[in-house]
């Protein structure tokens, strides 16, 4: 036999999903291919001189299948099947196998054509959906509850079960190939209802519906309807399905049910204004039996009701808060009670569900709250009296304390100054007299060494004072002060420290003056000591009547919790003694920092001259005259670093206008509280735990778009500054900018609402 040419050749071997092979007249195989080798695991010089009998399995081998199957090829042209087969490893698998004769031009056989593909995992798949749909088939058949159905593209019934035959009336044979507007009342066909649903499933993927449709029989039902439109893999709507379900007596026995159990009285009333439906609640408070209140006008039980507004008047409208009045009882009595009203869309209508509830305790309670409330405002303002007037003493003590230390620095200054060194002066004059007598080199050797001496006691006493009672902090200032601080901190510790002050700078009172300096001396030190770096800067700014210094390096920083944590560390105590005697002094430290990321320390001072002022007004905005609302704008401040949190608090206290009202930790925290609290404006970090200031923000202006909400952050970042806006903001700041624009902005956003 013939084999054909090149061409043809290299076209079968780049066939891969087929295997295509000769064989000769007696089945032995003759050629072999790439996708008979994928197919079957032999490779071509191990299957081609063999029989394709190889192939199939014993017991076929045993029937003679093989050649059987040569036979009825070159008999009728063709053999064609789908059986198993085996691979060169032994397994099955399933193939479509075609066999086709070859003959010369005198009609004499040469052999056949063997092609095999193998369709395992097609005819798996099609077993399976096979299986599926019969198993949808038969859970559909088996609801009874749902009329559940399938419609072509224009809306034809196609399917029917035997739920949809129960609700609707339908037999299968009757409804399939009919419209499913045959299912809806007249006025909806008219007005186009059944081709609108088709149009939104198809926009939408699927339309929920609940109203009245039509039975075989011509009579109505309440139902609720999901047509969900169904597409194939390109998308192309191939129908929908649709599920109806009869919903009337279970919602009518639902709100029964719901009604009887409630633990407050409820009356449903109609359009027409009559009782339909009282619980055995109702008829307690009422002191009137059921039977007498159904059917009767709710005016007859609860006077003020509008006739001809069904749920306005006495109501508002249905949803409105709950309205607190005074009801008559049958005997004649009077009963607070709160009544709150919601709509109820019936089958057959809009009704009104009114829940009351006798609030004769609650009255009682709030009568005793109240008096209650005047008594503890007494006892506040009472003790709130007393503890500024002890505040006041302390920081009459704490001045007084920074002032006798200062004076006692300054007479031991004066006194290293005075007598020590003018001795040691007078010493190295009589050493140097005494010198001069000396004939022996080795004595005047020794008698240099003890003027050298002399002369590092006198240097380091001349330090000492300077150290004790730096001169040019009485003389010069503060902003000198610092100054000569920087240029000792950079000679005694190598601590290169930068002093930017504001022309406007004024100096505070002495005893602040002093203690100021020894503060910013003490931050300088724990840069020194913790921050390893040799940078830091000294910042002094002015507003109005507040002095701002900033001491600020880009160190590791530290976690500022650790002041608080209770761990026994002299940088703890150190911080903490600082903090406290500035706030004795009627001065504040906010601390800024995190691990990593450096620290900024700002303390603010009021600069006045007399104690009382500088006292009452402590932040610049707070320390203008401003005029006093009738009530203080009630703020709540949510920030997750505590220091930096009653810092902020600490200031906006000092403004006779404002009200701190709470303090949240972080966002989810500044949620509750907004709904507890109803501040009018919240100052708000961005960067908090468990909920973020933005999320947060959304969150409350979903509920309580009357709140006003500040943001506050450490980022310059634009993009920051306009998601939290979009959120619901009304302002966004700096947190290292100064307080008076934040307490400006606070007052700026509460007189918008009233404005």
């Amino acid at each position: 036999m013939r084999v054909n040419g090149s061409t043809f050749r290299a076209m079968v071997d780049a066939v891969k999903d087929y295997a295509i092979f000769l064989l000769d007249p007696k089945g032995i195989v003759a050629t072999w291919n790439p996708g008979a080798e994928r197919i079957t695991g032999y490779k071509a010089e191990e299957i081609i001189g063999q029989h394709f009998s190889k192939f199939y399995s014993p017991e076929d081998v045993h029937d003679d299948k093989p050649s059987r199957e040569l036979m009825l090829a070159a008999k009728t042209g063709k053999y064609e099947e789908e059986g198993w087969r085996l691979r060169k490893d032994g397994t099955p698998f399933l193939a479509s196998v075609l066999i086709t004769p070859l003959r010369d031009a005198q009609g004499s056989l040469e052999g056949f054509v063997k092609i095999t593909r193998d369709i395992t995992m097609r005819k798996r798949a099609e077993e399976e959906l096979r299986q599926s749909e019969e198993k949808f088939r038969l859970m559909t058949e088996a609801v009874k509850d749902y009329g559940i159905f399938m419609l072509d593209p224009q809306g034809f019934v196609a399917t029917w079960n035997s739920g949809a035959e129960r609700i609707k009336g339908y037999r299968a044979e009757e409804i399939i190939g009919k419209h499913f507007f045959a299912f809806y009342p007249e006025e909806d066909i008219k007005a186009g209802k059944p081709a609108w649903e088709l149009r939104e499933a198809a926009a939408k993927g699927r339309i929920e519906d609940e109203g009245w449709r039509k039975r075989k029989d011509g009579s109505l039902f309440w139902a609720n309807v999901v047509i969900t439109a169904l597409r194939d893999s390109k998308g192309a709507l191939r129908g929908f399905s649709k599920v109806t379900r009869d919903v009337r007596s279970r919602t009518e026995e639902i709100w029964r049910r719901v009604i009887i159990s409630a633990p407050n009285a409820i009356l449903m009333i109609s359009n027409e204004n009559k009782v339909t439906l009282a619980n055995p609640q109702a008829e307690r408070l009422f002191q009137t039996a059921q039977a007498e209140m159904i059917g009767k006008k709710i005016d007859a039980l609860i006077p003020g009701w509008n006739a001809k507004e069904p749920r306005g008047g006495l109501f508002g409208h249905a949803g409105a808060p709950g309205l607190d009045i005074n009801i008559h009882r049958a005997d004649g009595s009077t009963v607070p009670v709160e009544i709150n009203t919601s709509p109820v869309n019936m089958p057959d209508g809009l009704y009104t569900l009114a829940a009351i509830m006798d609030i004769t305790e609650r009255k009682h309670l709030e009568k005793r709250m109240g008096s209650l409330n005047e008594e503890l405002e007494r006892q506040v303002r009472d003790r709130t009296a007393l503890a500024e007037q002890r505040l006041a003493k302390l920081r009459e003590m704490a001045s007084m304390l920074t002032l006798t230390e200062q004076k006692e620095r300054r007479q031991l200054a004066q006194i290293l100054h005075d007598h020590l060194q003018q001795m040691l002066v007078a010493c190295k004059i009589g050493v140097g007299q005494l010198s001069g007598e000396v004939k022996s080199p080795e004595g005047r050797t020794k008698f240099q060494q003890v003027e050298n001496l002399i002369e590092e006691s006198i240097e380091e006493s001349r330090k000492l004072t300077v150290e004790l009672s730096p001169p040019v902090l009485r003389d010069a200032g503060l902003v000198k002060a610092l100054d000569w601080l920087a240029r000792w901190m950079q000679e005694k510790h190598g601590l290169e420290v930068a002093i930017h002050a504001d022309k406007n700078v004024r100096d505070p009172s002495e005893d602040r003056r002093i203690y100021l300096f020894q503060a910013v001396r003490e931050l300088l030190f724990n840069v020194v000591k913790h921050a390893e770096i040799k940078e830091a800067a000294v910042t002094l700014t002015m507003r109005e009547q507040t002095l701002r210094i900033m001491v600020e390096d880009q160190g590791k920083g530290f976690d500022p919790e650790f002041m608080f944590n209770g761990v026994s560390d002299q940088t703890r105590f150190g911080l903490l003694n600082v903090r406290e005697r500035l706030e004795l002094l009627g001065c504040h430290l906010i601390v800024e920092t995190a691990p990593g990321e450096g620290a900024r320390f700002t303390i603010y001072t009021p600069v006045e001259s007399e104690w009382a002022a500088a006292a009452d007004d402590l932040t610049p905005v707070c320390a203008q005259k401003i005029r006093v609302a009738q009530k203080a704008i009630r703020v709540l401040v949510a920030d997750d670093h505590k220091i930096l949190r009653e810092g902020l608090v600490h200031v906006l206290k000092s403004c006779e206008d404002i009200e701190i009202v709470g303090e949240a930790s972080d966002g989810q925290e500044a949620v509750e509280m907004a709904e507890d609290l109803q501040p009018d404006v919240i100052i708000m970090d961005v960067t908090m735990p468990r909920l973020n200031g933005i999320e947060a923000t959304r969150k409350i202006m979903s509920r309580h778009p009357r709140i006003k909400i500040v943001g506050l952050s450490l980022h310059e970042a634009e993009d920051i500054e306009a998601t939290l806006l979009a959120a619901g903001a009304k302002a966004y700041l700096n947190k290292s900018g100064p307080l008076d624009d934040l307490i400006r902005s606070i007052r700026d956003v509460a007189s918008s609402e009233a404005a």
